[in-house]
């Protein structure tokens, strides 16, 4: 009869562990504690064939604590590759976006230096027509035409060097 309560309980307590926490740590423990009971109780109990079914009740719980600690071993090395690839995946990610970010800074430095470029070569030019006109054009002209270009795009030369 005590046997028959103490299986109930046995059932109760996995029932609640399992509930409580899916981890295998946990179930692992519950084995082992369980496993020490039967033991105590098999040293307790006078019937020879009762001592041998809870000597091997208690083996069994033994063999099932070893086996629940690596479940929850493997378990946790999959959890863990799990987050580590998506570290990984996610560290790509970052870098993937870095790199578009760059080359598009790089791309709109690339085009603004060229549209400088080609304003500077125009206002050049302008003035070549003008000097070709009019023979005197003065300093101050330019000054006016060329130097700001010039400006603007040695500039650019200084942040793509």
């Amino acid at each position: 009869m005590e046997l028959l309560i103490a299986a109930c309980l046995l059932i109760q307590h996995f029932d609640s562990v399992a509930i409580r926490d899916c981890d295998g740590d946990y179930v692992a423990d519950a084995y082992a504690k369980v496993a020490s009971c039967l033991e105590k109780s098999a040293t307790q109990e006078t019937e020879r064939d009762m001592q041998r079914l809870l000597a091997r009740g208690s083996d069994l719980f033994e063999k099932l604590k070893k086996l629940e600690a690596r479940v929850g071993t493997d378990e946790e090395l999959k959890l863990s590759d799990t987050l580590r690839y998506y570290m990984k995946d996610t560290q790509a990610a970052k870098v993937t976006v870095l790199t578009y970010v760059h080359s598009v800074c790089l791309q709109d430095l690339l085009y603004r230096r060229m549209r400088c470029l080609a304003n500077y070569e125009a206002a050049n030019k302008n003035l070549e027509r003008a000097r070709g006109r009019n023979k005197d054009v003065p300093k101050v002209g330019t000054d006016t035409f060329v130097t700001p270009f010039c400006s603007t795009f040695d500039s650019f030369n200084i942040i793509m060097v």
